[in-house]
């Protein structure tokens, strides 16, 4: 995915192959994963303006539910912009479970913890505003999101995407921090 996102031809011809995969396809797990590739690709990034029209068509007319989940991510990944990483593992198994929402457990000081919806659009300081929202408070004006491994508190960028700090996070303690038994930190 990672060349994909940064080359607007490679994005058209990925979008070009994923709608021929789609189309007359007999084949039911090829087509099923077809979809899977269409939700996580429209959650990251969308078509050239070239072919934006086309894509969005042919969402509008596919009758799979995925098609409908799909061109509502592309809507909001016009909105906010191209992700910088791939899928986070956590987007690749809700696709794969076709549980379509992603909640993200966020731990407060007070050793509470409340569930957030994730979308991978989501940013941070979008978050922010709905854990402010949560506690009724007026403003969320110095307020931010931290997460801490072991013994490291890292702060998250305002502008990030969640999941695109997380996978970056998450590929930093890979290689800044090796466990003994080589488990995921």
């Amino acid at each position: 995915f990672l060349a994909i996102i940064d080359d607007e031809v490679l994005r058209d011809e990925f979008y070009c192959q994923i709608m021929k995969q789609l189309t007359e396809n007999n084949i039911v797990m090829s087509e099923e994963r077809g979809w899977d590739l269409m939700w996580l690709a429209t959650g990251l990034f969308p078509p050239s303006q070239i072919l934006l029209k086309e894509l969005q068509e042919f969402l509008k007319t596919r009758p799979h539910q995925i098609a409908k989940e799909s061109l509502q991510r592309l809507q909001k990944t016009l909105k906010s912009g191209n992700r910088k990483n791939p899928p986070y593992i956590v987007e690749v198994e809700s696709i794969r479970n076709r549980s379509l929402q992603i909640f993200h457990k966020i731990y407060y000081p007070d050793d509470t913890d409340e569930a957030f919806l994730i979308e991978s659009s989501s940013r941070a300081r979008e978050l922010i505003e709905e854990i402010s929202k949560s506690f009724n408070l007026k403003s969320n004006e110095g307020f931010g999101l931290f997460v801490k491994i072991k013994d490291k508190v890292i702060s998250v960028p305002e502008n990030y995407f969640i999941f695109d700090f997380i996978y970056e996070l998450l590929q930093w303690a890979k290689s800044n921090m090796p466990s003994r038994n080589n488990d995921q930190p």
